[in-house]
Parts: structure tokens; sequence; C-alpha cells
């Protein structure tokens, strides 16, 4: 257990500044919205901009994991460590998701101060309640999608330095990558479009409210929908998260060099 507190203490110190720094660019979005909102008299204008708040908070865990690996990657600490890869690995996404957790706090925060501070005149008081409620659940499925694309860069991220015992070439070992990725996603879409696949996933659907368009008529407004996520799509990323930190975790065993 020390050995792994001392692992997350190491992960905090080499994001730190990262973390510190994304959560200085959020709050000057929220201020920069802000005033514009102030300035132009437009209280719909938020909805974007909390858009935006949740994509940095959502792209946080991808980019930093990319950031980390290819940082610690350049003092081969993988072919030198003694600790397990698995818990080099468990270490990076625990900081990095309660990392983003708090990132998504803000802007999650930010929504529900919004939509009753600004959006009053824009949106329905119904739609707004719809809304807020639906915002917890809206913010862990972009979590749960940080999460996903984290592992998926992780697991690229070792096959193409996995490569180099027998591609030296970066360019040949990036083609090779960009083949993988785009084979497994042609892959995928056939499937997901095979019509008893679809008979499945439309069986068991949960409804988000995770949809807005804006519309101008003596004023900007926005129109709140909802859309069908099938349960069975989030149970298929979790299952590949999983699988993909698996194999990565194989890959790094056999002493990945970068």
């Amino acid at each position: 257990m020390n050995a792994f507190k001392r692992l997350l203490w190491k992960d905090w110190r080499m994001t730190q500044a990262w973390f510190y720094g994304v959560i200085v660019l959020i709050i000057i979005g929220m201020v920069v919205g802000y005033s514009l909102i102030n300035y132009t008299n437009e209280p719909a204008g938020f909805y974007p901009i909390t858009f935006l708040l949740y994509v940095i908070a959502g792209a946080y865990i991808p980019i930093m994991m990319i950031t980390e690996l290819n940082k610690e990657g350049k003092t081969q600490m993988w072919l030198y460590t003694e600790q397990p890869t698995w818990k080099l690995i468990s270490s990076k996404f625990t900081v990095l998701v309660l990392q983003s957790v708090f990132l998504f706090s803000i802007a999650g925060t930010y929504a529900y101060f919004t939509i009753f501070h600004w959006g009053i005149n824009s949106a329905d008081p119904v739609v707004q309640n719809i809304f807020t409620s639906s915002n917890w659940l809206i913010t862990l499925m972009g979590l749960g999608w940080a999460i996903s694309i984290g592992s998926n860069f992780l697991l690229l991220w070792a096959i193409y330095h996995s490569l180099t015992r027998g591609f030296t070439s970066k360019i040949v070992r990036g083609i090779i990558v960009g083949i993988i990725v785009v084979a497994y996603t042609s892959l995928e879409n056939y499937i997901l479009s095979l019509s008893f696949i679809q008979n499945i996933l439309d069986s068991y659907l949960v409804r988000v409210t995770n949809e807005f368009t804006m519309q101008y008529e003596n004023g900007w407004s926005v129109l709140f929908s909802d859309s069908p996520v099938p349960l069975f799509i989030i149970l298929y990323y979790a299952i590949l998260t999983v699988l993909s930190i698996f194999f990565a975790s194989r890959l790094m065993e056999r002493h990945v060099e970068v």
C-alpha cells in the first residue's frame, strides 16, 4: 500500500501543474462567458459555454495520459521499476480520474448556477428541471467517455512503442497503428449496423437530456431534447476499457522502450 501511495504522489506531482492550469483555463472561460452574456444581454449564451467546459473536462484524461506516458517513457521508467505494470497504470488512472471529477464538478456547478440565473428566461422551467436532474448523469457519462478514450490512448501508445523492436521508423509504426484504428473502427461499425445487433441495442434504452439547439426569434432561446442511450453500448465500452488496460499492461510488461 505504501508503494502505491508513493506512485499516487509521483503521478500527482507530475500532473499538478497541468491540473491547476486547466482549472485556471476553466475559470477564465467562465468569467469571459459571464462577461459576454452580460454585455450582449443574451442569457442563452451560457449553454455553449457550459458545453465547452464539459469538453475541456472530458479531454483532460486522454491528453494527460499520453503526456504522462511520453514523459515517463523518456526516462525508461517501465524498464527499471520494481512495481507491476498494473499498479503503474492504476495509479495514473486514479489520479487523473479524481482530477477529472473535480473539473467536471466545476463545470456542473457552473451549469446548475447558470441554468437558473441566466437560463430562466431562455428555457421552459419544466425543461430546466429535466436538465438539472440529468446533469449528474451527463457528467457521469462524460467521465466514462474520458476514461474509455484514455484507455484506448494507453493501448495505442503501448502498441506503438512495442513495435520499436521490429520497426525503427516512427512513420511506419504510426501507419501501422493508424491501420489498426481504421480496421477496428470499420469492424465495430459493421457489427453495430447488423439488424439483430440493433434489435438487442434497442431492447434496453435510457433516455438522457443531452442535446440542445439554439434558435433566434425575438432573442435567443434554447430547445432541449433527449436521446436514447443503449445500455448495452455502455456495457460494451466498459468491457472495452478493461480489455484495453489489460492488453496495454501486458505489452508494457514486455519492457516497452521509447
